[in-house]
């Protein structure tokens, strides 16, 4: 028996004006616009090497270097990786099991890195409405790779396989709750004094000034700004950039989709974008799987519109519970990252992250409620939740220890694991016969359990069984 993860997507959310944008709010300006200070300090080559470091803060253990392919990146992370682990794995060497768990952490966390290698060649997927939503195109040779460390959650840009860039989005406990102006100056006593970069944004009663960026002076070849994601993820983030790669990069977006740049779909769904009520992001969950459903005037016309609907959640599958109070809500180890943007929005899609701003995995199973709470929800409705399967949990492989034969019976203990079933079966001769299954069975709680059995033959085979 395995349970089925699911992954909590998106929440759609509706504010007080559901009627068309007004036209000040769609021509919200997003030019960024250089301030004081003139140009930014260059930033010293040892504090940059440190970003660049496999291990944190540490260069002379190696760097990431501009050029390396996805799969040199990769050997890179495992390398540090196993060596994080490398401690640990010592210290349990009397308890084979711990070891083996151990080994299994650090396995989980390689194969992470390795799965979350994605190119960008025009199907959409969670990274579009993500932290990293402005940082790539699609369809212009584009990838990604993410590994979490210590103080951050690092992203590998890749131009046609070449590393470019590495987007560093620090630990909400990094930034303890400073605001983007006080965090900046902590950098800049790194860095050295960085330029300011503001950005107008028209609103009634006139346009509003706002701090977009820090950015630093080009230093051999390696530029670093300071952005603020902190409106919808919480997050400062540091982004380190080959400069003359970058260039590359932005020359042939031009090529690829003339007229635009790269945008963060959430922020463009709140800020204005298109000239419509409609959310940019209400089927997001059907581009994920390639399953586009068209709404009603998008089809294609074929004689008679026929408009498919997918397949409604039954009550079993999702319950919600009608108390909401969404604004900056939590659910578990998630938050719908949410900010009064001062404007009248029809429909918003918020993400569910964790405190790096990475796609949450919740566990859900039979009739559950799913509840939000708020401090201030303040003329905030929700009007949908969008579920997305994840793949089923599997357990980790048992490792069986301390057996024992004595006065007539043989035992043995292992590690259990919370929601899985372990079954002990029993045959004479290993090639021969069947496998007995023996009773009871038992449910796994995390703790340590073990069998017990008598033996009434000189030979007999156990094997345990996960469901």
């Amino acid at each position: 028996m395995t349970r089925p993860g699911v992954l909590l997507l998106a929440l759609a959310l509706g504010m007080g004006a559901t009627a068309t944008r007004t036209a000040w709010a769609a021509k919200a300006a997003k030019t960024a616009k250089a301030g004081k200070g003139g140009k930014g300090a260059t930033p010293p080559a040892e504090e940059l090497n440190k970003l660049k470091a496999i291990k944190l803060g540490d260069p002379k253990a190696g760097t990431f270097t501009w050029g390396m392919s996805p799969t040199e990146v990769q050997e890179k992370v495992r390398g540090a990786t196993e060596q994080k682990y490398k401690e640990r794995f010592d210290a349990a060497k009397a308890d084979p099991g711990r070891q083996h768990r151990i080994r299994d952490e650090q396995g989980r966390e390689i194969e992470a890195v390795k799965k979350s290698y994605t190119k960008f060649e025009g199907q959409k997927t969670g990274w579009d409405v993500s932290i990293i939503g402005p940082e790539f195109m699609q369809n212009n040779g584009e990838a990604v790779l993410q590994t979490k460390e210590d103080i951050w959650t690092r992203y590998f840009f890749f131009f046609e396989d070449r590393l470019y860039k590495m987007f560093l989005a620090f630990n909400k406990e990094v930034i303890g709750g400073k605001s983007f102006q006080d965090f900046g100056k902590e950098m800049a006593a790194k860095y050295g004094k960085p330029r300011e970069v503001y950005r107008d944004e028209k609103q009634r009663g006139g346009v509003k000034r706002t701090l977009d960026h820090y950015e630093w002076a080009v230093s051999g070849g390696d530029a670093l700004k300071l952005v603020d994601r902190s409106e919808f993820y919480g997050v400062f983030c540091l982004v380190l950039t080959e400069a003359s790669a970058a260039e590359k990069v932005a020359d042939k977006r031009k090529i690829t989709n003339p007229g635009t740049s790269s945008k963060d779909d959430l922020v463009e769904a709140a800020l204005g974008g298109k000239e419509s009520a409609a959310d940019a992001n209400d089927n997001i969950v059907d581009r994920i799987t390639g399953k586009d459903v068209k709404r009603p005037g998008q089809e294609e016309k074929h004689g008679d519109v026929v408009v498919p609907m997918p397949k409604a959640p039954t009550p079993a599958e999702v319950i919600c519970h009608n108390d909401w109070s969404p604004w900056n809500a939590l659910l578990q180890n998630g938050q719908f990252a949410l900010t009064r943007s001062g404007l009248l929005l029809g429909l918003r899609t918020v993400p569910l992250l964790d405190t790096n701003g990475a796609p949450v995995t919740v566990q859900l199973e039979g009739v559950q409620t799913v509840r939000l709470t708020a401090p201030d929800a303040n003329n905030i409705s929700v009007n949908y939740f969008v579920f997305v399967p994840d793949a089923p949990r599997q357990p980790t492989r048992p490792v069986l220890g301390n057996p024992i034969v004595a006065g007539g019976s043989f035992s043995f203990s292992f590690q259990s694991e919370s929601g899985f079933t372990y079954a002990l079966e029993y045959r004479e001769f290993l090639g021969v016969g069947a496998w007995q299954r023996l009773t009871p069975t038992v449910a796994g709680d995390g703790a340590m359990k073990s069998f017990n059995r008598p033996t009434s033959t000189n030979t007999g085979f156990f094997r345990l069984v996960v469901e």
